[in-house]
């Protein structure tokens, strides 16, 4: 099974600076965070996250959910850790989604409200779930308590499956119905995470935009 993915992030027409931040590895893993608005340094925390991530795969033998999942946990004792120790950036926080592909199995992870939908047979659906209250307030992320819980889903993995990693500067504007038109186009993956990042800014652009597309062939 083939794996393109294409990659865009834009820090809006609001917010001062981008606090998103994306890595992948070895077209296996795939990592988007989304630095805390209101907290010093989110910048910081999303960047650590995503590192961390990626370094934990890049250090371990084995390719699996229970690194993924322990890549997380480290992430958020680093993002402490570095807050301690710099007083510049007590407070920071980050939520962080992630997707990897082995095998013939995808498994998703997630800590925050960024989300992961994955497109299959022309129904568009949350793959894991998100960490907010009622009110839309975040109830879960990474910096903010020494234990986290990581949301996860494995599901098998199908070709033609289209994976949309995105920080809510995307979907908290742009409509499920919109997406999924979007993603069910004839355009290119690059041209697909263009147009979903011009629509959030036609939206108003209220906040840093963040969109990975990964397909399956």
């Amino acid at each position: 099974m083939k794996v393109n993915c294409s990659f865009q992030t834009h820090k809006g027409k609001v917010r001062e600076k981008n606090e998103d931040y994306f890595g992948s590895w070895n077209k296996k893993v795939f990592v988007v965070a989304d630095g805390v608005g209101g907290y010093a340094a989110g910048e910081v925390a999303a960047r650590l996250a995503v590192e961390e991530v990626i370094r934990r795969f890049q250090s371990e033998s084995a390719v699996n959910d229970k690194v993924l999942e322990d890549a997380i946990k480290s992430a958020n004792r680093k993002i402490i850790k570095t807050a301690a120790a710099t007083p510049r950036y007590l407070g920071m926080a980050t939520t962080v989604v992630s997707v990897l592909i082995s095998a013939d199995t995808l498994t998703f992870a997630n800590v925050g409200d960024s989300r992961a939908l994955l497109l299959r047979n022309r129904k568009l659906k949350r793959a894991v779930p998100i960490h907010r209250d009622k009110f839309g307030f975040l109830t879960q992320a990474l910096g903010v308590k020494a234990t986290i819980s990581v949301s996860m889903k494995r599901v098998k993995a199908k070709t033609q499956d289209l994976v949309l990693l995105a920080t809510d500067g995307l979907t908290d504007f742009v409509s499920k119905d919109t997406i999924q038109t979007v993603l069910e186009s004839k355009e290119k993956l690059n041209q697909k995470t263009e147009s979903l990042i011009e629509l959030a800014i036609q939206k108003g652009g209220y906040d840093n935009i963040t969109v990975c597309i990964i397909k399956l062939t």
